[in-house]
């Protein structure tokens, strides 16, 4: 009972946000999440906090068009690049885990500084690019997770960067994988702004869909106002019209900055939740309701992910609500969730 004590209080919010966290935030922003990943070596502190405070419950089971999310709340891509610490994410709550992005190849990913914080606002801004191992790395991990029988669902996202390297990609992990997701939208890597063109996807999609057996889901570009959002919603089309499980939406907002090497890069966190938030409706009204949507944007709270699902998200992924608020946020937005969907029998409108 005391250690359970012991690792309840060490993953607590305020323990984290008080304590942890300001410590933390004394390294540079890139030094701190490296110091902060590596306690996801401990594979056995975060059994333990499975264990000390896991939400478990058939209510927040979430289909997401093939595959059954514990609950809805994901792990965004980039938060685990080279799919290395599987096990202690899943013991994290989420009801599946983003992993990569995975490029065909090692790569060292943009020159620094890649990474800047925005305390006031609870912001990051990133110019990482696609820092990684590659795919033989990625696949070696993934399978060593498969052996875990842990029950969490993986999605890979792989980098639409070139054709043949994403088919590659594409089915070599696909077999291996729950589901894989395409992204096409990182605002700071030279290459996949080429299938932001709404022809050039609808042809990859093509090609993908030759040998696709699982569900595949597009990562949107973070492209907000009545003229941008128009063309998100033509991208979402060809999602539509290629059958694709659902969407992502969405990744970073991209924004200029001196203060990074490469002069750019792409903003998260909670100054683009209202707008992911009512972009949800149109997206939601485009695919109809058979299609999965991924909140991704600033969530950071149950109230967030009650607002996003009630907007027409069927899940939420959050990254840099991790890097403020700690560990203990998945459980402590499931408990809360978990509540709300107890009193009254209440339910979110999921499409």
């Amino acid at each position: 009972m005391a250690v359970r004590n012991i690792i309840r209080t060490l993953l607590s919010f305020p323990f984290y946000r008080y304590v942890i966290r300001p410590f933390l935030f004394l390294l540079p922003p890139e030094s701190a999440q490296t110091v902060a990943i590596s306690t996801l070596k401990i594979r056995p502190l975060w059994s333990l906090h499975s264990m000390v405070t896991g939400v478990s419950a058939n209510r927040l089971l979430v289909p997401m068009g093939g595959l059954s999310a514990l609950n809805p709340i994901g792990l965004a891509a980039g938060f685990d690049k080279n799919l290395e610490y599987l096990r202690s994410l899943a013991g994290m709550g989420f009801g599946y885990l983003v992993c990569g992005t995975v490029t065909l190849e090692p790569s060292r990913g943009n020159p620094k500084p890649r990474l800047l914080r925005n305390v006031k606002q609870n912001s990051l801004v990133n110019s990482l690019g696609f820092p990684g191992q590659g795919l033989s790395s990625a696949v070696k991990n993934l399978n060593s997770y498969n052996q875990s029988e842990t029950a969490t669902p993986v999605i890979v996202s792989i980098a639409a960067l070139n054709e043949q390297d994403t088919i590659h990609c594409f089915e070599t992990l696909q077999p291996i994988s729950s589901a894989i997701e395409l992204n096409i939208s990182s605002p700071n890597t030279a290459g996949v702004k080429e299938y932001q063109v709404s022809q050039r996807l609808k042809v990859l999609l093509d090609k993908l869909n030759i040998s696709r057996n699982k569900p595949l889901f597009v990562k949107l570009p973070a492209w907000f106002g009545n003229d941008s959002l128009e063309e998100v919603l033509s991208l979402v089309r060809v999602c539509k019209e290629a059958g694709v499980t659902g969407v992502t939406a969405f990744n970073t907002l991209p924004i200029e900055s001196n203060l990074l090497e490469v002069g750019k890069g792409g903003l998260s966190g909670k100054p683009l939740f209202q707008d992911m938030l009512n972009s949800l409706p149109a997206i939601r009204s485009e695919l109809g309701s058979d299609s999965v949507i991924n909140a991704c944007g600033g969530i950071s709270s149950s109230s967030d992910v009650i607002n996003a699902l009630n907007a027409g998200a069927n899940s939420v992924q959050i990254y840099t609500s991790l890097i403020y608020e700690g560990p203990g946020l998945v459980n402590s937005i499931l408990y809360r969730l978990n509540n709300y969907l107890k009193e009254g029998e209440n339910e979110w409108r999921s499409n």
